[in-house]
């Protein structure tokens, strides 16, 4: 609540609109501050002044007033005063191809990390460095160096910093999702909502809340030490590894980037080996943003390679590490950090539940459902993988998804950008470990009502004579579709050689169309795996268990919220969770039953836009945080300080306690346990009575004589 500290008129009365609005205008920044932040904070302020309705209305349009004047403010320094950062993409990387192909199954080499587009083949660049443990090394203490200089930083450069590199994002995000999508086979629009959206959340959260959660905070210093002052300090950590997946090639870059710098320290940041290629052009806007903040240039460094360069990072010289990626290698992650007892932050896999009730809005419902599952072609940590479903609305459920599945067009992201709504797989292998999974359930009863087959990838086609005997000997040998030789083509032919050319043709010319059911699938050239719908799948299924990280919706029909949540807690991940029901307060208890580090209420992973909140899971999804308070403090070493609180009260020893101690220093201890934590007065006064008796007896000692007395049982 606001204090007024001083009173502008001798007015006895408090509404005297004069009076008020002098204090108004003297108190403009908290007023606003309190507007902005907390609302209903600011109405109570304004009754408990006892104001009435028309003064109250002053208090408002004041503070909105004042809102708007900063408003404007804001807007004319970031436009004029926060420059912009030229870094435009290379010929090359605008181009995004050399004109060769990259041969699926290809070993990777030892000394280099090739760089190639997952839905096309095409090499996309020279090879990047698979860097040493020596030269990684280096990099943590080029980092470590850089930070000492930046520890040092104030506030309003740090902010300045990160001013700048919104302000790149927003005028650049049409190259940034370009990037991303080369490098990792998503859609334009999943490039554009979970990378640079989300990224530009976290900046705002931090420019306007970071300050406030790393000031020191005031604790209570408890009865004994009334005198005192307690305080919370958050310092820099030093320099922070981390080890991030491939599903968000920019995010996973600037998430840990812009929390650790606004936090004091330096970031080495090791890519995966499947999306290293966008780490250049990233990298060359990280080093430009720096320069033009006046920050050390090798504050953060962008490390790439494989297990080797990894494993540096862990217990090469960092004070702490954040891995993002599977359980078996975070594991592996922990082993190492704990030979030199390097902290970790682990974010693990996942297998969200997304549990619908019977009175649930499926027409919130099921769109939420659908982007859960495919959305960057199911490769996201806090994916929905498992659909409870109650028996009730399951038939019209599974209706709704199957017909908007069957419409889903999946395809190259930049062919045909606005009309693409799956793209590619960015791992080599993982489309034939989703199908692995598939195949399983099919197995054990599952229905596979939409997608669920492997499609082959076409090897160096655009370099193929399509007349040629070789191509035809290919086709032949490749094309294997779900039941071969009995599925029409999109035209409703037969799958011929002669049709296959039209449909080259056809790709070639960037018109794609999605196939009518029954058809056959668009035959691409990359790595791809159809969106998939599972119906009657039960928990004996390895895909109800593991983690798919693939383009499937797999639906469970429960009868009750109590088997609802009990096979949503059946599994060894607990990463997120999603509820919907009609009634808002039993979607939330059923939210307080699962056994999850997050749970968005009749949304889909609604947590993570929240960037107030902190990202992390429960069982085999990892600990610790990330994002969020937790997760920015978790970028500091909390120290704890106690000062003086009154100039002329300062701690002594008491006598008893002074060495050599008294005979009656026992009795004293106990003395003052009573005094201060006896569970009634009567039991503080008996403390305070003994105390006093310690001092007056000093030379008796019932402890060591065997005697009760004032300090005895």
């Amino acid at each position: 609540m606001f204090v007024l500290q001083e009173d502008l008129c001798a007015c006895p009365d408090i509404a005297c609109p004069p009076c008020v609005r002098k204090v108004v205008y003297k108190h403009v920044p908290a007023l606003t501050k309190t507007f902005l932040h907390d609302f209903p904070r600011f109405e109570r302020f304004l009754v408990d002044l006892k104001l009435d309705e028309l003064t109250r209305m002053d208090f408002v349009l004041v503070a909105m007033s004042a809102f708007l004047a900063y408003a404007v403010y804001q807007s004319i320094e970031n436009y004029f005063f926060v420059p912009s950062i030229a870094v435009g993409l290379t010929d090359e990387e605008r181009k995004g191809k050399t004109g060769k192909k990259w041969v699926p199954n290809s070993p990777f080499p030892e000394k280099s990390v090739p760089c190639y587009d997952p839905g096309s083949l095409d090499v996309l660049g020279p090879d990047v460095p698979a860097m040493t443990r020596e030269e990684v090394k280096e990099k943590i203490q080029l980092a470590s160096k850089a930070q000492k200089e930046w520890a040092k930083s104030s506030w309003k450069q740090r902010k300045f910093l990160l001013k700048i590199i919104r302000k790149f994002v927003v005028e650049n995000q049409d190259d940034i999702c370009v990037v991303s999508a080369r490098d990792s086979g998503k859609p334009l629009v999943d490039a554009a909502f979970g990378e640079v959206i989300t990224t530009l959340e976290k900046i705002r959260w931090l420019l306007r809340e970071g300050v406030y959660w790393l000031k020191p905070e005031r604790r209570s210093s408890g009865a004994m030490m009334f005198y005192k002052k307690a305080t919370l300090e958050f310092h820099p950590v030093g320099v922070m590894g981390a080890i991030v997946p491939w599903n968000y090639p920019f995010h996973n870059v600037f998430n840990p980037l812009v929390a650790n710098v606004f936090a004091g320290n330096a970031l080495v940041v090791k890519v995966s080996e499947h999306a290293s290629w966008s780490s250049q052009y990233y990298g060359r806007a990280i080093k430009a943003c720096l320069k033009a903040a006046g920050a050390p240039e090798d504050l953060v460094q962008i490390v790439t390679g494989y297990g080797e360069a990894g494993e540096a990072i862990v217990n090469g010289g960092c004070q702490k590490v954040v891995f993002v990626g599977s359980t078996t290698v975070g594991r592996l992650v922990m082993k190492s950090a704990a030979k030199t007892l390097t902290p970790v932050v682990l974010e693990l896999g996942g297998k969200d539940a997304f549990i619908v009730c019977e009175d649930a809005n499926l027409n919130q419902c099921v769109p939420m459902a659908l982007r859960g599952a495919f959305q960057s072609c199911g490769q996201n940590c806090a994916g929905a993988e498992r659909f409870y479903v109650h028996e009730k609305v399951y038939d019209e459920f599974v209706s709704r998804v199957v017909q908007t599945a069957k419409e889903l067009r999946q395809g190259h992201a930049l062919k045909n950008p606005l009309m693409t709504d799956c793209g590619a797989m960015c791992m080599p292998n993982q489309a034939k470990a989703v199908h692995a999974l598939i195949e399983d359930a099919r197995s054990k009863g599952a229905t596979v009502a939409v997608g669920g087959y492997l499609p082959k990838i076409m090897v160096n086609v655009d370099d193929v004579d399509e007349d040629s005997e070789e191509f035809g000997n290919w086709f032949e040998e490749n094309i294997v579709e779900p039941v071969k030789g009995q599925i029409e083509h999109i035209t409703g032919s037969p799958l011929t050689r002669d049709s296959m050319k039209k449909e080259r043709q056809q790709q070639k010319a960037n018109v794609v169309k999605p196939p009518p059911p029954g058809a056959t699938k668009e035959i691409l050239t990359g790595q791809f795996y159809p969106p998939t719908v599972l119906l009657n799948v039960t928990h004996d299924m390895k895909i109800m268990k593991e983690e798919v990280f693939g383009p499937v919706l797999s639906i469970c029909k429960v009868k009750s919220d109590e088997e609802a949540v009990r096979l949503a807690n059946d599994c060894d991940f607990g990463l997120g969770s999603n509820v919907f029901a009609g009634s808002k307060k039993r979607a939330e208890q059923l939210g307080q039953q699962l056994e999850a580090g997050m749970t968005s209420i009749n949304d889909f992973c609604s947590t993570y836009m929240a960037q107030s909140l902190p990202f992390g899971g429960v069982k085999e999804s990892g600990f610790d945080r990330f994002a969020g308070v937790e997760g920015l403090r978790g970028c500091c070493v909390p120290k704890s300080v106690v000062v003086d609180r009154f100039p002329l009260i300062k701690t002594d020893i008491p006598p008893p306690l002074q060495y050599p101690v008294k005979p009656n220093a026992f009795a004293f201890c106990k003395s003052l346990c009573r005094m201060f934590f006896g569970g009634s007065v009567f039991e503080n006064v008996r403390g305070l009575m003994q105390l006093i008796g310690c001092f007056v007896f000093a030379q008796k000692n019932p402890v060591l004589s065997g005697k009760k007395g004032r300090g005895g049982h």
